[in-house]
């Protein structure tokens, strides 16, 4: 993990080591950190199966910073997601066009949105958001658990994650070249969904000039299609991935590492492209959307036929407009 403590999981490892040398420490607790050394040696193998076996059958009342960050990882090595690589990646990164950028990426080529790639990386993602409850919590929530260093270490290894399945969703689901045009992919789509309700439809007609390919409401991405059961699900994994992204990235240190240079300037433009989309709009249209941290509450929200006005704007106002 590249955070505060990068190398902390070294040190970890270390620790139970000599303590089951040298019999020190409880028996349970022993058994805990051996069973993480030996996933984390299989992660270093790029044995996926064994790891996330191995950390099953850690008991739930030693489940720690360390579990966690192991657990998430081994979920991630399914998606052959590298940190390392991905970080590599953040020196190409263009806080100007901060969705273009991402969808660039070569780690974003996904084609098929229930490949592991896509859900495996979820898995990865929800593993640390998800620490231990049954909302998703923040990075207020993560520093409180575990203190600022190690709490910090958990959001900066799920904001990389985070980054990382944003990319897969506006490469796949926006249809866009490999270089990160929208509508320049191989699917006939250019837009991310079709724009059904009259006010959306209004808003589209009006802002045109600002939404790149997406020149119709009704060229949406087939894996997006109305009626699809998916549909929300899918929507809100962006939705509170792109929330998540925010709250962290406001609120942690960086490691003093020149390829997270952007990542501040990529924080203000969002917020920047927040502000002009909330000005775009009736005030409220997206008060709802912008707060979702778990995913049920967003896809309870999304999926209820009231609300998909401001669901569809939000894709028009954020998402069409951030990506052209």
């Amino acid at each position: 993990m590249l955070g505060h403590g990068w190398c902390a999981c070294f040190h970890f490892c270390l620790i139970f080591l000599m303590a089951t040398l040298y019999g020190c420490g409880q028996s349970a607790e022993i058994e805990a950190g051996n069973r993480i050394l030996e996933a984390n040696l299989f992660l270093s193998q790029g044995k996926c199966t064994e790891a996330l076996n191995t950390l099953t059958e850690v008991e739930s009342s030693k489940r720690d910073y360390y579990f966690y960050q192991s657990y998430s990882s081994a979920y991630a090595c399914f998606a052959n997601y590298k940190e390392i690589e991905y970080v590599e990646n953040l020196s190409n990164l263009d806080s100007s066009a901060f969705f273009k950028s991402m969808a660039s990426f070569s780690t974003s080529r996904e084609t098929d949105p229930t490949s592991a790639g896509f859900e495996k990386l979820k898995e990865a993602i929800r593993t640390i958001l998800y620490i231990p409850a049954s909302t998703g919590r923040l990075n207020s929530d993560r520093v409180s658990l575990y203190g600022l260093t190690k709490g910090e270490d958990l959001s900066i290894q799920v904001a990389l994650q985070i980054m990382s399945h944003l990319g897969k969703f506006l490469y796949h689901y926006g249809n866009t070249s490999t270089a990160g045009v929208k509508g320049g992919g191989s699917a006939t789509s250019k837009c991310f969904i079709n724009y059904t309700t009259a006010n959306a439809q209004t808003y589209h007609a009006n802002n045109l000039a600002s939404l790149g390919a997406c020149d119709g409401v009704a060229k949406g991405h087939a894996d997006l299609a109305t009626g699809s059961a998916t549909k929300f699900t899918r929507l809100c994994d962006f939705i509170v991935h792109l929330n998540h992204a925010i709250d962290i990235f406001g609120n942690i240190t960086f490691p003093n590492d020149g390829r997270f240079d952007s990542i501040s300037d990529v924080s203000a433009s969002i917020d920047t492209a927040i502000a002009l989309a909330e000005a775009s709009l009736t005030a409220g249209t997206l008060t709802s959307l912008l707060g979702f941290y778990d995913y049920d509450s967003c896809v309870t929200y999304a999926s209820n036929a009231t609300n998909l006005e401001n669901v569809e704007l939000y894709f028009l106002s954020i998402v069409e407009r951030g990506l052209q």
